[in-house]
């Protein structure tokens, strides 16, 4: 009677160690598809601001066009959102003419402590056109 309690222990034994490895299993493949879905979301987060950075960068282009000494310029925006984190942008006049410009953004976000393997940059390139307002004599009324 012992010997065969003893055989239906060493089954219980084994059939709960490969129920334990099985929810082991299924637990860690969870957690890795969570952390991959969590990298995912960052992503997705730091391209989003990325083109907002560009959409304003491409804003502030537009209101000092008119300028005839202004190029473009670079700065780094604070990002107090995204601790850690630091952003750049850079607008460029590729063509500037009379009735249209040409200009260049850049937006980049990175995290120092990772370097470039944590890099997101995007870029805008687009054609502005200068509006020429129609002059009035100043005997007219409106």
């Amino acid at each position: 009677m012992t010997k065969r309690r003893t055989k239906r222990a060493g089954y219980m034994l084994a059939a709960v160690l490969a129920c334990l490895s099985l929810v082991l299993a299924l637990t860690v493949a969870a957690l890795q598809t969570a952390l991959r879905m969590r990298r995912e979301i960052v992503k997705q987060h730091l391209v989003s601001q990325t083109t907002l950075l560009c959409e304003t960068g491409l804003v502030r282009a537009a209101r000092r066009q008119q300028e005839p000494k202004y190029t473009g310029e670079t700065w780094k925006p604070l990002l107090p959102e995204l601790p850690g984190k630091q952003a750049e942008v850079s607008i460029v006049f590729l063509e500037r003419g009379t009735t249209h410009s040409t200009v260049q953004v850049i937006a980049s976000i990175e995290d120092p402590l990772l370097g470039n393997s944590n890099r997101v940059q995007r870029s805008l390139t687009t054609r502005l056109v200068h509006e020429i307002l129609p002059e009035t004599s100043q005997g007219e009324n409106p």
